[in-house]
């Protein structure tokens, strides 16, 4: 579903993301991407979600690449980071735009949002306002915007940022549900253990590189090798 072949990414004279190379096979899953702040995560989903044509190598999603490919594109989900949602508009009337920016209208349109927003849990809540839901309640419409088209790989950017205990086993749970019927995920985080709650498999990056891949016992194996070293 998913393959690099020593894509890199440049911010100017900054290197993002520095060759890298790997595959994520097709059907369902969850892959998460672990590491720091700075570590590359987000200029990795950027190139695999087609907001940016890598600087050198070569980014295939589907077969092709993703970079202003509606036919691809068509075929994702994205839920970005940072939490920039129009604060006085009612929840469905920003998911009705969205849905309509997706191509989706009328009946179908309707039937999309209904479905997004009862498998979300906010379809009693869906007329409030932004200003007037907790961050939990704005994520799950956020997840809902994503899943609107029923896409076959959804992307979550470190998405549980901000999050009380109780939302992020929710968010869990949704995902691990999504994935056991067939939707291939890629979700971000610099927290092991939110990414060990939802993988066993892991992509661990560092300083733009992509260091390991691995389950989550080599990983935290790796991890306590490097400080072993360290000291």
């Amino acid at each position: 579903m998913i393959s690099l072949d020593r894509a890199s990414l440049r911010y100017g004279p900054i290197l993002g993301l520095s060759p890298t190379t790997f595959e994520l096979p097709d059907g369902g899953g969850i892959t998460g991407l672990l590491g720091p702040n700075g570590a590359g995560k987000s200029s990795l989903l950027q190139l695999i979600s087609g907001l940016l044509p890598p600087s050198g190598g070569e980014v295939r999603v589907f077969g092709a690449a993703p970079f202003r490919n509606a036919a691809v594109l068509s075929r994702m989900g994205l839920v970005p980071e940072g939490d920039r949602l129009p604060t006085g508009l009612r929840a469905d009337r920003w998911l009705r735009m969205m849905g309509e920016l997706s191509g989706l209208k009328g009946p179908g349109l309707k039937t999309a949002m209904a479905r997004a927003l009862e498998t979300v849990g906010m379809a009693d809540r869906s007329q409030l306002t932004f200003t007037r839901m907790s961050k939990g309640m704005r994520q799950r419409l956020r997840l809902a915007q994503a899943l609107l088209h029923e896409p076959e790989l959804l992307i979550l950017d470190e998405p549980f940022n901000g999050l009380d205990p109780e939302a992020r086993l929710t968010l869990i749970a949704l995902l691990r549900e999504f994935a056991a019927k067939g939707t291939r995920i890629l979700v971000s985080s610099h927290i092991l253990g939110e990414i060990a709650q939802l993988t066993d498999r892991i992509l661990l990056l560092f300083r733009g590189r992509l260091l390991a891949e691995g389950t989550v016992t080599e990983i935290r194996q790796l991890r306590s090798e490097e400080r072993r070293v360290g000291k």
